[in-house]
């Protein structure tokens, strides 16, 4: 493998790839970009949005925590950590516990 391929630069995120050519023919192509001016290539960012409020509870028959996100406006749940499910499971082990110790 060639080294000066090693130490050519990145092409630009959407510009075509560079064929294997000699460092001075890749320097002479790298330097016409440059004076045709600035691309934009970030896309547009969304408006800010109002940050969810997290409420941690603890479930005593599961025996753990839940984190929740909540929309500030509608409480409307954005996510919950752990579902429902896991909770579910949590609950059953604590249950069949407590039956194996109350023997």
């Amino acid at each position: 493998m060639n080294v000066s391929m090693l130490t050519a630069p990145l092409p630009a995120y959407g510009a075509p790839a560079l064929s294997p050519r000699s460092h001075s023919d890749q320097t002479a192509a790298t330097a016409t970009p440059a004076a045709q001016g600035p691309r934009t290539i970030m896309q547009p960012q969304p408006p800010m949005l109002v940050a969810p409020k997290l409420v941690i509870e603890f479930d005593d028959a599961a025996d753990r925590f839940v984190h929740t996100l909540v929309e500030p406006g509608d409480n409307k749940v954005v996510r919950r950590f752990p579902d429902e499910t896991q909770l579910a499971f949590s609950r059953g082990v604590n249950a069949y516990i407590a039956a194996v110790r109350a023997r």
